[in-house]
């Protein structure tokens, strides 16, 4: 009995931790709607849909364990945020123009105090260290600068007790690099592969599946003259990271569940076929985010059966298709 009262606390303990409410504050928002969705391996998926008040308040109770980034859909733009399985407070106004989020504590506060030291250390290698080649080191400019180099030299980069907000920052912080020429096209492939094979939960949960596919595909057509030659490119590149991946996991299937829109979105339709075709021809058990995308496509293709839609009241003398 003893036992089974100590299994029982344990129990409730972990399901009213795995659970988090989300209030925020949006000026010049009243009585609107906001579309709440979450990234579930590696696509977006909506929560909910609720409405300010007559202040621009909201607060929702999310029932569940989750630790990722979540999207906030407005009727005229949208913002993101960081969740690590607990409360999450923010307020903005959309009449500011630098429509900035607002964050009194948490990790979300945290996180952008960890980006803006980033901002200072690219503008510290990029902009005042070249400045300083202009000037001589007794100029009184060279050492003001010489001045704000130092201070940054000195401040302490951000810590993270949890894991997965950790990840996520050096993951963004990684991706900033990729576009700074601090690696080679072959590196940059070699890290977003590496990625996509390797990483945990946390690569689709913060959305950054899309991100390292969309720079994997990026930098394999480098060197292509034309559509062909980055067909082909994109085609083997592709190839090795299923391979490597393997289609038959859930992280195979988010790969495939994202390049088929990425390349069909992109002109590349042939390539998006193919690899459409390889999802359809699975005979392990796929997950609801390829199914949809397979059944969207499927509806749409020549000669597919038209779903017969029924409509509640007859509509130009039709109950339905």
């Amino acid at each position: 009995m003893k036992k089974l009262l100590i299994f029982t606390t344990v129990l409730v303990t972990t399901c009213l931790n795995a659970q988090f409410d989300i209030s925020g504050s949006i000026k010049n928002y009243p009585l609107k709607p906001i579309l709440i969705k979450i990234y579930d391996n590696g696509s977006e998926r909506a929560i909910t849909r609720i409405e300010t008040d007559q202040q621009g308040n909201f607060k929702y109770h999310y029932p569940a364990q989750y630790t990722g980034k979540i999207i906030f859909e407005l009727s005229n733009g949208a913002f993101e945020s960081i969740v690590d399985n607990a409360d999450l407070k923010f307020s903005t106004d959309l009449n500011d123009p630098k429509h900035e989020v607002v964050y009194q504590s948490g990790i979300n506060k945290q996180i952008k105090e960890a980006f803006e030291l980033e901002d200072k250390k690219s503008l510290r290698d990029y902009t005042l260290v070249e400045l300083q080649k202009l000037y001589k080191p007794t100029d009184d400019f060279y050492i003001a600068l010489q001045k704000e180099i130092s201070r940054i030299d000195n401040l302490n980069p951000a810590e993270f007790n949890n894991e997965a907000i950790q990840y996520y920052v050096n993951a963004k912080n990684e991706l900033a690099q990729f576009n700074g020429n601090t690696f080679t096209t072959d590196e940059i492939m070699q890290k977003s592969k590496q990625h996509l094979v390797m990483d945990n939960m946390y690569l689709e949960n913060f959305g950054l599946l899309q991100e390292y596919i969309s720079q994997y595909i990026s930098y394999a057509i480098s060197g292509a003259k034309n559509k062909e030659e980055a067909s082909v490119k994109i085609e083997n590149a592709l190839d090795e990271l299923l391979g490597e991946a393997q289609t038959e996991t859930s992280r195979g299937q988010a790969i495939l569940t994202n390049i088929i829109p990425m390349l069909s979105g992109n002109g590349f339709d042939d390539l998006a076929n193919k690899y459409l075709s390889q999802a359809e021809s699975l005979t392990c058990e796929i997950t609801d985010e390829l199914k949809s995308l397979i059944a969207g496509k499927s509806n749409v293709k020549i000669g597919a059966t038209v779903p017969n839609i029924k409509f509640g009241n007859k509509l130009n003398g039709a109950k339905s298709l």
